[in-house]
């Protein structure tokens, strides 16, 4: 019995070390030419010096200076939008569920946002619940930003969504300049437009 728990324990200290060395090196080694070139090319398309976030790429999920997937989903309203279309503006896509309590904790952050820059800013909010359950909620929480209903998730599984609430910001070229995963602030979303 003693030798099977020194024998568990030992194994659990082997993988404690290994883990902790693959933490320390650095996950991406075959993009750090790229990411210079990226770089680069970033601040030609859009005339800033620099977008990223550092926690932001190393975060699941595309990049920061990838080119938004397209999608074409349907709303709450009964209408489509299609991202491609939207292109020439800013957009902001934040993924969630109603069961998600991070997400409902984020929704008056949002809805704030969506009122104070409805001109300058798109905000689209991608979910994927039965379309029945999101009327009853986004009545109750006073939504009136658009809901994008991705019922079978392929939206999700195209943005690499792998915790929500997952948020993307897309400049008026259709490039990611933005990453967040978790709650958002309402002074974070504002900078975002900087």
């Amino acid at each position: 019995m003693i030798k099977i728990k020194w024998g568990v324990l030992l194994i659990a200290c082997l993988l404690l070390m290994v883990a902790s060395q693959q933490l320390k090196a650095d996950p991406f080694p075959e993009n750090a030419k790229r990411e210079g070139n990226n770089q680069s090319n970033l601040m030609e398309k859009t005339g800033r010096q620099d977008h990223r976030e550092k926690k932001g790429d190393r975060l699941p999920g595309l990049k920061i200076g990838e080119n938004a997937p397209d999608f074409t989903l349907p709303t709450l309203k009964g209408d489509r939008i299609r991202l491609k279309e939207r292109k020439g503006q800013k957009i902001i896509i934040n993924f969630w569920a109603t069961w998600c309590p991070p997400c409902k904790e984020e929704i008056p952050v949002l809805q704030r946002f969506y009122e104070q820059n409805k001109g300058s800013v798109e905000l689209l909010a991608v979910n994927m619940d039965p379309e029945s359950n999101i009327s009853q909620f986004a009545r109750k929480y006073g939504i009136s930003y658009p809901i994008l209903l991705d019922q079978d998730s392929k939206v999700n599984e195209t943005y690499k969504v792998a915790a929500i609430p997952t948020t993307y910001v897309i400049d008026e070229n259709g490039v990611i300049i933005h990453k967040h995963i978790g709650n958002l602030q309402l002074q974070q979303m504002i900078n975002w437009l900087k």
